[in-house]
């Protein structure tokens, strides 16, 4: 059962929002990106961008880890809750749309290995393919694993893991391929038979 849940947005009156909760969308909390003296540039890009809680709660910090990709900008990383910020290492281009209305998904945490989040991004070099990238560190650090082929669609470019199985997860590219890896992303498996792929 998830307890912990992120959200980051807009509401009716253009207002940036970002809240965290810890019982289940019972209660809300702020989570004010602006207290990060070295991150302001990016406040303003948070509603266009995606986000992911960690599936457990570190150990180490007593707190879950949140990632997040503002807008066309570097994912940033928090380790306890929200309080402060800082910029993942190992990825240098991102293509998150900065259209609100994009239905693609870049960015999961694992459905059950805390540790460990997942990014889809356009090939950097090409533009279009779509390159892996897995953080087994709380979503510290991060490394290209793969590529998967497919011409890059925002919106029908998505990455979602299994809920309860550590390593599991899937990956549509462009709207016509199905991936499925087992592994955390170190290899994968094109589902057959499947030619067309809208949302998942």
């Amino acid at each position: 059962k998830p307890e912990i849940v992120v959200r980051v947005g807009i509401d009716y009156n253009t207002k940036y929002k970002a809240e965290i909760s810890y019982d289940n969308t019972k209660t809300w909390n702020d989570i004010s990106f602006r207290k990060a003296d070295n991150l302001n540039q990016y406040w303003d890009l948070w509603q266009f961008g995606q986000v992911a809680v960690s599936a457990q709660v570190n150990p180490k910090t007593g707190y879950p880890s949140i990632v997040v990709i503002p807008s066309g900008r570097i994912p940033l990383v928090s380790l306890d809750g929200g309080l402060s910020w800082s910029q993942a290492k190992g990825i240098t281009d991102t293509i998150i749309s900065s259209q609100y209305w994009d239905k693609g998904i870049y960015l999961s945490s694992d459905g059950a290995d805390g540790s460990t989040f997942y990014i889809q991004d356009r090939n950097a070099m090409t533009g279009t393919n779509s390159s892996i990238y897995v953080s087994r560190d709380w979503g510290v650090t991060w490394e290209k694993t793969t590529t998967l082929s497919g011409a890059w669609y925002p919106d029908k470019t998505f990455i979602k893991c299994a809920p309860g199985l550590a390593g599991d997860v899937w990956s549509c590219a462009g709207g016509r391929y199905m991936y499925h890896s087992t592994d955390y992303g170190k290899t994968w498996t094109s589902v057959a038979g499947i030619s067309n792929v809208q949302c998942f």
